[in-house]
Order: structure tokens, then sequence, then C-alpha cells
């Protein structure tokens, strides 16, 4: 369906996840130091992160499980149900990490007049949704479409051809809207971009974050449990998570 300002609540827009982040960190007056981590461990009563700094507790908000699943792997606890309840976590996130879903993102150039923003495309079996870069705060190029493709399609085609498929489904989806063709610029394949399986038959709950207090270690991401779309399951996964 479309999305109109009025719907209820304000409508938020933004040129990039990055601007998104930044307009979050300023809306809530966060200071956060941005650099890549790649390495955490169990220290003690704490966890050091990156090799250096320890500190008391680690919120692992990030779309790959295999990284809380590592840090599951640190715990060592000597009652037996605390263990098997841990072991059987560090599974369900292997589980997720396994059945990440791909897609390709693609640059498409479209000729014609096309009345329209976005839209999302739940009929067509390569094409899941595009926007127009023009609609984004900051961008001009009205002729410019961004594109995500379906993980079914993204599993089956490859590169050398799935810019192709991708403009030529672009043009048919807009046709009635006014196009007259479409090119395609680039395309990139994100190999684990969409949650297949989330926690939620291990939680038993419906919580959208896993906060294992005594151990100072919290989980955050889309794959903990399903919305309607993985955006807002990674929101409000990490509004959970922070607010517990």
């Amino acid at each position: 369906g479309l999305v109109e300002a009025g719907d209820g609540g304000d409508l938020w827009v933004a040129r990039d996840n990055a601007a998104v982040c930044a307009a979050i960190r300023a809306m809530a007056d966060v200071d956060v130091e941005i650099r890549r981590v790649d390495a955490l461990k169990r220290d003690g009563g704490g966890w050091t992160v990156g090799g250096a700094e320890t500190f008391d507790a680690v919120i692992l908000a990030t779309h790959d499980p295999g990284l809380a699943s590592r840090a599951v792997g640190e715990l060592e606890v000597a009652d037996a149900g605390v263990a098997a309840r841990l072991a059987d976590l560090k599974m369900a996130l292997d589980a997720a990490r396994e059945a990440r879903a791909p897609l390709f993102s693609a640059a498409v150039t479209v000729q014609g007049d096309v009345k329209l923003d976005a839209a999302t495309v739940p009929g067509s079996p390569i094409v899941q949704f595009l926007a127009r870069e023009a609609s984004k705060p900051g961008r001009g190029d009205a002729a410019t479409w961004t594109v995500a493709s379906t993980s079914t399609f993204a599993d089956r085609a490859g590169d050398d051809d799935a810019l192709d498929a991708l403009a030529e489904e672009t043009a048919r989806l807009l046709a009635p809207l006014g196009a007259i063709g479409a090119e395609g610029v680039a395309a990139k394949r994100w190999g684990a971009a969409l949650p297949g399986a989330t926690l939620e038959a291990w939680s038993r709950t419906e919580e959208r974050a896993v906060v294992l207090e005594p151990f100072g270690l919290g989980v955050a991401g889309d794959y903990v449990r399903g919305a309607v779309c993985p955006v807002e399951a990674a929101a409000l996964s990490g509004l959970e998570a922070g607010a517990r």
C-alpha cells in the first residue's frame, strides 16, 4: 500500500542508514564512538572489547547472529540447567546465522515521468521494493531508483545477469505509472541481508531482545523476534535491549 503523511504519527525520511543513526544519536543526546570491533572476550566478570578496553556489560546490536553466538560460547557456568539453556541459545543463534537470506540492491535509471516515491511489491518474484532517489533528502536525480530484489531471486541469480533482470522488472512494474524503459547502473549482492529464522522458539516469550543480566550480555537484532519488516524488528529489539 501507499504511506502518506497523516496516516498516523510522524513520517521520517533520511538519505541513508548513517543519517538515520546520526539523527537518533542527536535526538537522544548520546555521544557515540564509532569504530570496528573484531574481538570480544569474557574477562573475569566483564568483557574485553577489541582486545583492549574492558566493560561490565555489552549489548550486541548487529545483523550477524554469529557474533552473539561466539559471545555466548564464552560463558562458563556450573549449573547444568543454565549451561544447557545457554547451549540451546548458541545453537539457535547459529541456526539464525545459517538462515540469513540474500538480496541484490541495484541502482536503475528509469525513463519517463513516474509519479511515485516508493513502493513495496508483494506480487513480484524479482523485486520486493523500489524507491526514487530524488524522494530522499539531499538527492536530486529524478531518474535513478534504488531497487531491492527478493531473496528467492538472489538465491538463483548470478552477479552477471542480476542487474539486467532487475532493470527489466523495474520497467515492467513502473510502466503503468508512466515509465517507458529502464537501464541498470550497478548492483550488489548482500549474502546475509535478511533474517530467515528468529530466536522465538528459544525465548518462549514475546521478548524482542535477549538480556543475560548475570553475564552482562545483551543481544539485539532483527533475528530475535519477527516484525512487519526487518528494520522494525531491529529497532524494537534495540529499544528493548537498552530499556532492560
